[in-house]
């Protein structure tokens, strides 16, 4: 168990939030370890160009970090209900306590930590060819960072205040 965010103690939000963008930027310090390794021997050393298939795969390796980040936090914080970050700062979503699955879902929608996905989404449509969806996924997208934006004031300014994603 942990205490409900509403309860932390001061800045322990903020680090739980500083503890899963840094499991982030780990796994993108892999991904770009893992692609240059990979281009460096598939052009002997930088010897020769990468030819597009390899430079694709490469870029494809990097765009992938973020969503899969982004679905394993949701993923974590959907059944223990806190985020690895969260559980480490001792911290737990109280408002999803009884929740259904449709006010969980409607959470991790709106969570900021859903931005890598949503952007992800919006370039699988636009390289698919879709018209309009994307714009419209872009959108939310954008209200999704305000929103997010508005909770990074709010923490700063009334630490003890629910985020916008837990209204």
């Amino acid at each position: 168990a942990g205490l409900p965010s509403e309860l932390a103690p001061r800045g322990a939000r903020a680090r739980a939030a500083l503890s899963d963008l840094g499991v982030l930027l780990g796994g993108a310090l892999v991904a770009v370890l893992v692609s240059l390794a990979y281009l460096l021997v598939r052009t002997s050393w930088g010897a020769t160009d990468a030819s597009d298939f390899d430079s694709a795969l490469a870029a494809a390796l990097l765009l992938a970090v973020p969503p899969t980040w982004a679905m394993w936090l949701l993923m974590s914080a959907v059944e223990p209900r806190a985020t690895p970050g969260q559980r480490h700062a001792g911290l737990v979503v109280a408002r999803d306590e009884g929740a259904g699955r449709g006010a969980r879902a409607r959470r991790m929608a709106l969570h900021p930590i859903s931005l890598p996905f949503w952007f992800w989404v919006v370039a699988v449509l636009l390289l698919l060819g879709v018209p309009l969806v994307p714009w419209a996924v872009l959108l939310w997208s954008a209200l999704v960072g305000i929103g997010g934006l508005a909770s990074v004031v709010l923490l700063a300014v009334r630490p003890r205040t629910p985020a916008v994603h837990d209204w």
